[in-house]
């Protein structure tokens, strides 16, 4: 039985507002870390686009870009057998926002959103509105040989609101 997943932090240089322009330096460090040995690889929030971009992350140019790096990122690592987790700006309806991308073997998995608004601070499972919007419950499990892990994007302050 496998019972330790091994994780790593890829920690990129990015250009805010230009998410396409992120690809080069979170691949280098994704191929790194899956060459020893990785199970999951995350990266920071707003990994594509950029957290300190402000009001520019809800613009079309910059959400469909995110999408586009985001395609490529999921093509591009499709011979990497880790879990790939990468922040990103989204619009899953009228208002933009900040989400998690969780990839594996060049498969976009799910989109979880970022636990940040005052709704979100319970326990809960996917709305409605965020399943028909193609966004994934935080609560969603995924599968590392025997053990199962979770994707919780909030910051570490508020982890003990979901044990």
């Amino acid at each position: 039985m496998d019972s330790i997943i091994r994780v790593s932090t890829v920690i990129p240089v990015c250009t805010p507002g230009a998410p396409e322009d992120c690809l080069p330096g979170i691949l280098d460090g994704v191929k790194q870390a899956a060459a020893l040995g990785s199970d999951l690889i995350v990266l920071p929030a707003l990994a594509l686009g950029g957290a300190s971009c402000g009001s520019l992350l809800r613009h079309s140019a910059v959400l469909d870009a995110a999408n586009r790096a985001l395609t490529a990122l999921a093509r591009k690592t499709s011979e990497i057998n880790a879990y790939l987790v990468v922040g990103l700006p989204v619009r899953p309806g009228s208002a933009a926002l900040s989400a998690c991308a969780v990839l594996n073997r060049g498969r976009v998995l799910d989109i979880i959103p970022a636990l940040d608004a005052p709704a979100a601070l319970a326990p809960r499972t996917a709305s409605e509105s965020e399943e028909s919007a193609g966004l994934t419950s935080p609560y969603t499990l995924y599968r590392c040989g025997e053990l199962r892990f979770s994707v919780l994007p909030c910051g570490p302050e508020r982890l003990a609101l979901y044990a």
